[in-house]
Parts: C-alpha cells; sequence; structure tokens
C-alpha cells in the first residue's frame, strides 16, 4: 500500500500543473497517480484511459 510522504504536496502540484484540465471527479486518479509518482512507480495496469493524461506513466492495459 503506498502512503503519502512529507512532499506529498509537491508531488500533487507537479501533476496537477502537466495534466490537462480535467472533466468529471479525477481525485481518485490523480491521487493514484501522485503517489506513483512520489514512489517511482511508473508502470500501472489498468483499463481505464483517465491515467493516459498523467505525463510519465506507462499504461498497460490487461483488456486489450
Amino acid at each position: 500500500m503506498l502512503c503519502e510522504t512529507h512532499q506529498h504536496s509537491r508531488f500533487l502540484a507537479a501533476v496537477l500543473d502537466e495534466a490537462p484540465p480535467m472533466r468529471g471527479n479525477p481525485y481518485h486518479d490523480v491521487h493514484i497517480a501522485t503517489l506513483m509518482r512520489e514512489h517511482g512507480i511508473r508502470t500501472i495496469a489498468t483499463a481505464d484511459r483517465h491515467f493516459r493524461v498523467f505525463a510519465g506513466l506507462k499504461i498497460i492495459d490487461p483488456t486489450a
């Protein structure tokens, strides 16, 4: 389980600055992308296309 570090707000600001404007409720996706960046994780297996807006993530679609 990934937890927020003491630098979470800095990583969150960077993720939000780099992402295009988002619609709906992207809170969960933004939080996951931020935690991944904080912990140096670059790859995520998901069919959720919303993750494509986050720079530096490699998306593996398990349904493809």
